[in-house]
């Protein structure tokens, strides 16, 4: 037989029933090596719990250990490799430039090395030329001239190479005549022959330099300050520190002033005393403008000496 009853209803005394919880040790006042032995037996005892967790914890400490140098190495390079990438673009950019600056300057090359010379040549040639006397042939090189004309007469071709020999761009004592040569043909509208010369004359062309040509010009290129350039140019190129370039270009400075007055100077003893006396002197004046400046500069702190 079934009872229905409600005791709490019944009573409302009654209080529901808890199971009490362990003790905790580590939240109570228990001493440390009690705490430290609830915790070994708590390990022991709920070890599905703890070792899957503990290896999880010494495994990513692990980790860590082992990764903490490497880091830390790659962290202090950090700064350098992106520096080493800069400079890595700017040599690879400036190589891409010098590459091309290479490649016109040997497309250019041949218009300020041969076709100078001898379109002067050709020029004066042309000029050179007189009534009577025709070209035949014509060679030019570095090593000098030949060529091959025909005349009608004899006072043409001694015009012809009077004009030659005055010609400036041809050196007077190197042009020596090979062979000349009479010939006899008749005219079409005539049939008593005509006297006809074939001359073939060579020499040597004179070295034509920017100085020669134009004083201003050759002054000008005197004055650039071109293995200075080249030097700064192969400092860099060798990787050579900032300071070393930069007292490169310093130094040069206060070494050209010195040599500044033998230019004034030189124009008129040159007139005085003829060219050798005035270099001497000239370069007298460059060591004592040296001393002289090296004694003012170094109460500042500039050391030429």
């Amino acid at each position: 037989m079934r009872i229905n009853y409600n005791f709490a209803f019944k009573n409302s005394k009654l209080t529901p029933w808890e199971r009490p919880a362990p003790p905790n040790l580590l939240i109570s006042d228990a001493s440390l090596k009690k705490k430290i032995s609830y915790l070994i037996e708590q390990t022991k005892s709920n070890k599905q719990v703890i070792y899957p967790s503990l290896f999880i914890l010494l495994s990513s400490l692990g980790i860590q250990f082992l990764t903490f140098f490497p880091n830390r190495a790659i962290k202090s390079l950090e700064t350098d490799h992106f520096q080493y990438q800069v400079v890595s673009q700017k040599l690879s950019d400036l190589e891409s430039s010098k590459n091309r600056f290479r490649k016109k300057i040997k497309n250019i090359d041949k218009y300020f090395t041969q076709a100078t010379t001898s379109y002067l040549f050709a020029f004066y040639l042309q000029n050179s030329v007189p009534k009577g006397v025709q070209l035949n042939s014509y060679s030019f090189s570095d090593n000098g001239f030949d060529i091959v004309a025909t005349a009608f007469n004899l006072d043409a071709l001694n015009e012809f190479i009077t004009l030659i020999v005055e010609s400036p761009v041809i050196l007077k004592d190197s042009v020596s005549i090979n062979q000349v040569n009479r010939k006899d043909f008749a005219k079409s509208n005539n049939s008593d022959p005509v006297p006809d010369y074939e001359m073939e004359i060579y020499g040597a062309i004179k070295k034509l330099e920017v100085a020669k040509r134009n004083d201003k010009l050759g002054g000008l290129i005197g004055a650039l300050p071109l293995v200075t350039i080249m030097a700064l140019f192969w400092l860099y190129f060798e990787r050579q520190s900032d300071e070393k370039i930069t007292n490169h270009a310093w130094y040069t400075f206060w070494y050209v002033i010195p040599t500044l007055p033998m230019f004034l100077a030189f124009p008129f003893m040159y007139k005085v005393t003829g060219f050798w006396l005035s270099l001497l002197i000239c370069i007298v004046i460059t060591g004592l403008s040296f001393l002289l400046l090296a004694f003012i500069v170094k109460p500042f702190g500039i050391n030429l000496l």
